[in-house]
């Protein structure tokens, strides 16, 4: 009795206990070329980039958003960007290098919806959605 005792006490310290580093996996998603995604991979990174910022959404500028199809991308702490817009099924929309001076996207081609705009620098990385009205 007194060791099944000793047990449930011991529980809620054990589910507590971190082993490692914590973790946040990134997703990458595979399609095929009908646009039907074939693969999900959670890839988690044991160690992150030390100088990651700690609040990348205060470097990255879209703006207007929403907007009527056309807005602008902007970051203010760092050179050497990527970025690539997805729409809501995943399909890749588009992908650049983005200047110092940054990007005016124009997609007044496609329907109004949620876009998804990811940003990766040398010491950046953010995503945030974009609203076509």
């Amino acid at each position: 009795m007194k060791n099944l005792l000793l047990f449930f006490l011991s529980l809620p310290l054990a589910a507590f206990a971190q082993i490692g580093p914590p973790c946040t996996p990134e997703v990458v998603l595979s399609y095929d070329a009908a646009g039907n995604r074939i693969q999900r991979k959670e890839i988690c990174d044991e160690n992150p980039p030390q100088n990651r910022l700690e609040n990348p959404q205060a470097a990255l500028l879209v703006y207007p958003n929403p907007h009527d199809g056309r807005f602008s991308v902007r970051i203010t702490n760092d050179i050497d960007v990527q970025i690539w817009l997805y729409d809501r099924q995943g399909r890749l929309i588009l992908s650049a290098g983005l200047p110092p001076e940054g990007l005016k996207i124009d997609l007044s081609a496609h329907p109004a919806g949620v876009y998804y705009l990811r940003v990766k620098g040398r010491d950046f990385e953010a995503a945030q959605a974009v609203v076509k009205q």
